[in-house]
Formats: C-alpha cells, structure tokens, sequence
C-alpha cells in the first residue's frame, strides 16, 4: 500500500475537523419590558411582537377551582390593555393602569382581574372560593427553542412559576384542567431574592408556551401550592428551531488530547515511507 503525502496530511486534518465544536447559531432575546408602543402590536385581547424572524402572541387567562366541588372556570383572552407610555413602574398609578385584563407596562407583562386588584401574574382565592391561577398563552409563528423564562416582582412578592409548552396549539377553549392533560407542567421555584429573576426553561420545538402563577389553595394539574406576583420580562436565548445548531449556546467540547497524536503519527509515517522510497 502507498501513502502519498499529500493524502496523509488531509486525512489528519480531516480527523481533526471531525471534533464536533460549540454552536455558534444566532440566539436573541424577547423582550416584553421597557418597550414603547412602536414595539409591539396592541390587539383587543392579545399584544404580539416580531422578533428574529418570528411573530409572538401574548393573550392572558384566569382560571379558577372550587376547592371543594373541583368545578372549573376559565376566563380568556382577556382585554388588552397598554400603559408603556407611563414611565412610572407601578402601571396601578398610570392612566388606565387598573383596568382589568393582560397589560403591557414598563415593568412587562401582568394581568389584572376583577376578584384581585394585584397587577402582576398571581394565584390567590376569590370571594366565591375558588382557587385561581393567572397565566399567559405565548403563541409562536414558527418554531422556536427558549433558553428562559425571565420574570420580574411585584413590590417584592415571590417569582416561582409554572410552564408547560407544545410544539402545536395548546386548546383553552375548555378549561385548564383539559389543557394540560398529556402536558409536561415545571413547576421552577424563587431564589427568594428580590428584583429580576431567570427560570431556565431550555426548551424546544416551541409553538405554543403557557407561563403562569400557582393556586395559592390546593394542589391542582401537577401544579405547586405557591405564593407568587410577577411580571413576565421577556425571554431569553431563543433561537429558530428550523436553524441547524438553533436553541441555547452548547457547551464547548474539548479537542481529545489523542486527535493531535494521531495527526503527528500519521504524517510521520509519511516522512519515513518517503525516505525509504
């Protein structure tokens, strides 16, 4: 057998380049804070936005259990509602800041109901009983993979969270209860810090994200009992899931110390086959 320089170098820089390395696919950010009206588009009962190439839809929900029946309500989309002209961060103190429905404020996403006067996302028990949970539908255009869930508090209160996603339409014409069943519910627990908080999500093949607070009575669709009253801020490390490498940054994997070795033999045996020829 012959062995053409040539061949044997390409073959170890071949057997170099085979080392699978980092992603380097294009991530970007969904933000639903600090923007103005020009940013977002303001529906009767949904806000969306584009964003790297995809289109994202926000529509907010009340869902409710007796405690003691089971019976279930679901109240949504609810009307939308938009204060990010006022720079003041508690939207309860800007013009129309506590009409009930999803809002879009400086501080982000919130909801506010009429059995709650809280303007964040919250879970509590309302006069009739009920155990009720806020969240929000997040459709998506395309496919999408989300690195995390970013939420802010509201004057200091707890920021767990529950999400569930499907990689097709999540149907909320019954009740939350019917919604979930089948899905994967994550329960992400508060650091017990106070401001910003991130919740890694990484999830894929995206279309279809509910975000939401957990009953404060009960223990209901594999959602935690929790205390919580957040803003939804954003999203963070979102990629297309079309894109080859897309979703959050991978982790650099190291070149194995036996690659190098294997290039230097190789290409020695080179020299030698041509100093005895």
């Amino acid at each position: 057998m012959k062995f053409s320089m040539r061949g044997l170098i390409t073959a170890a820089a071949i057997s170099c380049g085979l080392v699978p390395l980092a992603s380097n696919a294009a991530t970007f950010d969904v933000d639903w804070a600090g923007l103005t009206s020009g940013d977002f588009t303001l529906g009767a009962s949904a806000i969306s936005r584009d964003v790297g190439g995809v289109t994202v839809r926000a529509s907010g929900f009340t869902a409710g259990v007796d405690t003691v029946s089971g019976a279930q309500s679901l109240i949504g989309p609810q009307a939308a509602t938009d204060v990010t002209a006022c720079t003041n961060l508690n939207p309860a103190l800007c013009p129309g800041g506590r009409a009930n429905g999803l809002r879009i404020s400086s501080a982000g996403l919130g909801i506010r109901d009429g059995f709650n006067g809280n303007l964040g996302l919250n879970g509590y028990t309302d006069a009739t009983g009920q155990a009720v949970s806020e969240f929000i539908l997040f459709e998506f255009s395309a496919a999408v993979d989300i690195g995390a869930i970013v939420v802010d508090d509201v004057s200091n209160s707890p920021r767990p969270i529950w999400f569930t996603a499907s990689a097709s339409a999540i149907d909320l014409s019954s009740d939350l209860g019917t919604a979930l069943t089948g899905q994967n519910v994550t329960n992400s627990p508060d650091d017990a810090t106070d401001g910003f908080f991130t919740h890694a999500a990484n999830l894929t093949d995206v279309r279809s994200l509910l975000v939401g607070a957990a009953f404060s009575g009960g223990d209901f669709f594999g959602i935690d009992r929790q205390n919580a009253n957040f803003y939804v801020t954003g999203f963070s490390d979102v990629a297309l899931t079309s894109v080859p490498g897309g979703g959050p940054p991978a982790a650099v994997i190291p070149l194995p110390a036996s690659l190098p070795l294997l290039a230097v033999g190789l290409i020695g045996l080179g020299l030698m086959r041509r100093n005895r020829t």
